[in-house]
């Protein structure tokens, strides 16, 4: 990866991440899950609602997948990562319980609001910006993943924006 590249991923992480502390999103995440909590005892609550949400709606192939539908209408890189968040629902649904069912909403509105968006998307930024859009994701995926072992905790709600800070980013100088 060129160093322009590694700027873009890290700015796009920490403006991001800034931007969904200030919107306090993991703040909305966490009473979601408590009131999946109140009406499903033992249903998991916010953990495994917010990680399979973001796990599903973060990642490369959700960003260019939903962009590919919208702008080409290809939705093949969809139907694969369905069999692949399908098997993944199964996994986080036997640690975390139920809670995991209700991040069908997220990926919903996610899958629903960005194939509509994407048209406009393609024409207003090169393929490099949908690219690093991709790249942002996957790094929040391996967030996620430090977290899931424990290795270190990030409220990895707030970087939802991330993804979408490349776009910002290709219309400034740098």
């Amino acid at each position: 990866l060129s160093s322009s590249y590694l700027l873009g991923l890290l700015l796009s992480l920490v403006l991001g991440g800034i931007v969904g502390e200030l919107l306090r999103i993991d703040r909305l995440f966490d009473k979601i899950g408590e009131v999946l909590t109140k009406k499903f005892s033992g249903s998991g609550g916010a953990e495994g609602f917010v990680t399979a949400s973001v796990v599903f709606c973060a990642g490369a192939m959700a960003i260019v997948g939903a962009i590919n539908d919208g702008a080409m209408g290809d939705p093949s890189m969809l139907y694969t990562k369905g069999i692949i968040d399908a098997i993944t629902a199964t996994i986080f649904t036997s640690m975390y319980g139920i809670s995991v069912m209700f991040s069908a909403a997220s990926v919903f509105v996610y899958q629903g609001v960005f194939p509509l968006l994407s048209g406009v998307i393609a024409r207003c930024v090169p393929p490099l910006v949908i690219s690093q859009m991709g790249l942002v994701g996957s790094a929040i995926l391996v967030l996620i993943a430090f977290s899931l072992w424990d290795v270190k905790k990030f409220n990895v709600a707030n970087m939802i924006p991330a993804v979408f800070m490349p776009i910002i980013l290709s219309f400034l100088p740098l």
